[in-house]
């Protein structure tokens, strides 16, 4: 199985496999006032929105798995896993590159 490497959003690189996902859980921190006002705005893909752009800098992660694994300096420690598939093809299309030959 082969991998790529992808940029996050804090600028570390991540692993990511043939099928486009991360090859192993990548850690967040998330203050616990953003995702209360994420989540008073009553849509649960909100909160996955600001996951998805904490870890990557865009609201393109698909398939987003999560689960608290601790606090540090009172914001929620996350450990994400997804699909970056759709901000592959979305930076392929921007950047004229045909993915589909």
């Amino acid at each position: 199985m082969g991998y790529r490497i992808y940029e996050l959003a804090n600028g570390d690189c991540a692993e990511i496999d043939d099928s486009g996902y991360f090859c192993a859980p990548q850690q967040i921190t998330v203050s616990l006032d953003d995702l209360i006002n994420v989540a008073c705005e009553g849509d649960y893909e909100n909160v996955l929105d600001l996951i998805s752009t904490r870890l990557t800098g865009c609201d393109l992660l698909t398939d987003i798995e999560y689960k608290v694994i601790g606090m540090v300096n009172g914001d929620i420690v996350l450990e994400v896993n997804g699909s970056v598939n759709m901000i592959l093809e979305v930076y392929a299309e921007d950047n004229g590159d045909d993915t589909d030959s």
